[in-house]
C-alpha cells in the first residue's frame, strides 16, 4: 500500500465505523441488522480494493513513463533529471564554494528566485518519492 491508500484508509476506517455504529445502536430486528453490517463490511472492503487498484495503475503510469524515457534514443530525454541534479550542484559550487576562493577568475552565476524555487522542487520530489519508496519497500520486506 502507498500513500494514496494509508490517506484514504484512515478516512475510510472513520466513516465505515460511524456507519457500524449507528448500526449497533439502531433498535431492529437482529438478522436485518446482520445483513447492513455485512453490506458495510463489503463496501468497505470493496472501496479499499478500488484505492489500491488506483493506486497500482498510478504507479504503473509513472513507471511505463519512465521506462520510456529510459528506452529512449535521445540524450536529453533520458537524462533530464539526472542534468537538473548536476547543475544545481554545480551551480551551488560555483557561487557558494568556489567563488570565495577564485574571485579574479570566476563570475558568480546570477540565479533568480524562480529558477532556485523549480530546482528545489525537482529534487525535493524527486528525493522525497525515491526515499518514500525505499521505505515502502524496507517495510514491505523487499
Amino acid at each position: 500500500m502507498g500513500i494514496l491508500s494509508d490517506i484514504f484508509k484512515g478516512g475510510t476506517e472513520g466513516i465505515f465505523s460511524g456507519i457500524s455504529g449507528i448500526i449497533k445502536n439502531f433498535k431492529a430486528d437482529p438478522l436485518e441488522l446482520a445483513k447492513l453490517e455485512v453490506a458495510v463490511t463489503e463496501a468497505k472492503a470493496n472501496l479499499e480494493a478500488r484505492i489500491v487498484e488506483a493506486e497500482s495503475r498510478a504507479q504503473e503510469a509513472v513507471n511505463a513513463t519512465m521506462r520510456a524515457e529510459a528506452a529512449s534514443e535521445h540524450f536529453l530525454q533520458y537524462s533530464w533529471r539526472p542534468l537538473v541534479g548536476y547543475s544545481f550542484v554545480a551551480t551551488v559550487a560555483n557561487n557558494f564554494i568556489l567563488m570565495p576562493y577564485f574571485q579574479k577568475w570566476l563570475t558568480p552565476l546570477p540565479i533568480p528566485a524562480e529558477v532556485w524555487y523549480a530546482w528545489l522542487a525537482i529534487l525535493g520530489v524527486t528525493a522525497g518519492f525515491r526515499g518514500l519508496e525505499k521505505w515502502q519497500m524496507s517495510k514491505n520486506g523487499k
